[in-house]
């Protein structure tokens, strides 16, 4: 997507690209930038595939979404971020004042993950989406739900990442879903 100013949260990203990269266009630093789409994997609580629905669906519990969990959806292991930032890092000068985008494995809908580990933990895949109007009432309160509410965007439309120039780069082999899922899953129940 194009940088964009409207928005709190978006609008603190793209003044954000737009100081590093006339930083670097001034050759005070040197600085490429690693983005990944939403993320999960071992670890990860604080995400759309983290403790409110993962963490609860270990538990028994319903996973409590926001959005629409039918649309297909990019998400970036974290292992796979990590490798990422080592070959950014090491790219050399033809990689630097660029945005470099993580691949991912083939997107699925929130609902297809949240069925995959419901599988994982052997138990009903039970799915809480909380609504638009609800998360208004919740945010004059609660920061956190008032900034998810901002960006619902990626979350009531398909919401794809295109990693190709990464790919083309450096390596277009991302986790399966198949070996993060398990990884996952055995995090939370050993945690």
């Amino acid at each position: 997507m194009p940088l964009t100013d409207y928005g709190d949260k978006p609008a603190v990203r793209a003044k954000i690209t737009r100081m590093w990269q006339a930083a670097h266009d001034a050759g005070r630093v040197q600085v490429a930038a690693v983005r990944a789409s939403d993320f999960y994997g071992p670890g990860v609580t604080l995400a759309a595939l983290g403790e409110a629905t993962i963490g609860r669906m270990s538990r028994g519990k319903s996973a409590q979404t926001i959005g629409d969990p039918n649309q297909p959806h990019s998400f970036t292991y974290v292992p796979d971020i990590a490798r990422a930032l080592i070959l950014v890092a090491d790219g050399g000068d033809d990689v630097l004042g660029q945005a470099w985008h993580v691949p991912n494995a083939p997107d699925r809908t929130v609902r297809e993950l949240l069925t995959a580990f419901a599988d994982e933990f052997g138990v009903n895949p039970k799915i809480q989406t909380l609504p638009p109007w609800a998360m208004s009432l919740l945010g004059i309160v609660n920061p956190t739900v008032r900034e998810s509410k901002e960006m619902l965007y990626q979350w009531d439309r398909p919401f794809l990442v295109d990693h190709s120039k990464f790919a083309a780069r450096f390596w277009n082999d991302p986790t399966p879903f198949e070996a993060g899922i398990p990884a996952t899953a055995d995090w939370y129940r050993n945690r």
